[in-house]
């Protein structure tokens, strides 16, 4: 349907405008109904913002799905995933799910980490994002961001959902984790083949993340 809708680049049709309001009408709602039990609905939906209109490909879609059968237990827990840049996987493995698993699973505590801290500072925003956006409120009414837990990377929902991101070597011991991501923990192919540094990330997941 959306692909009918748009050119080339992606740009809105100006002589099909009338029947896409109609037709994002009823989808909207449609999504709306289904996007808090459901991650490809949630993605989806949020997808038909104005301010960040995008088509939903294949990619994206199969993303979605792993987020969604993980959380419904329908696949094993640990995930890997190996992807070239700019393909949207942050966006929907991290940003999006971590702002829809606050609240499909409410009370859930989530762990984010990189090897550079601004960077998950920015993930961690750009979920904040998605929490706050009115069409959030559609899907999990009632549910809003817990003022007494607004750091950049140390915030929470109403619902007692929480999530903390921290630097590759931080501690994240003492706090429970139910769900971990961990977004280009390596910075570079040069790290990546140092034997030595392997080693290092190695010890810290296994003491100091799975623990």
């Amino acid at each position: 349907i959306i692909t009918t809708m748009t050119n080339t680049d992606g740009q809105w049709r100006s002589d099909v405008m009338e029947d896409a309001s109609l037709v994002l009408g009823s989808l909207f709602k449609e999504l709306v109904n289904i996007a808090g039990k459901d991650f490809v609905a949630f993605y989806t939906l949020f997808g038909l913002r104005p301010e960040s209109f995008r088509v939903l490909g294949k990619f994206h879609e199969a993303l979605a799905q792993i987020v969604d059968d993980t959380a419904k237990g329908k696949t094993p827990n640990n995930q890997m995933l190996s992807a070239p840049p700019q393909h949207g996987k942050t966006d929907v493995l991290i940003r999006a799910a971590m702002a829809w698993l606050m609240g499909y699973r409410p009370g859930i505590q989530l762990g984010l980490a990189s090897y550079h801290y601004p960077l998950v500072e920015e993930t961690s925003m750009e979920s904040r994002r998605y929490v706050s956006h009115p069409w959030y409120q559609e899907v999990f009414p009632g549910l809003l961001m817990d003022e007494e837990l607004c750091r950049i990377t140390n915030w929470g929902t109403t619902n007692g959902s929480r999530l903390r991101a921290v630097s590759f070597g931080k501690k994240l011991v003492g706090r429970r984790v139910d769900w971990f991501i961990g977004d280009d923990i390596y910075p570079g192919r040069e790290e990546v083949e140092s034997q030595h540094l392997r080693k290092k990330v190695l010890r810290w997941f296994f003491a100091d993340c799975v623990t």
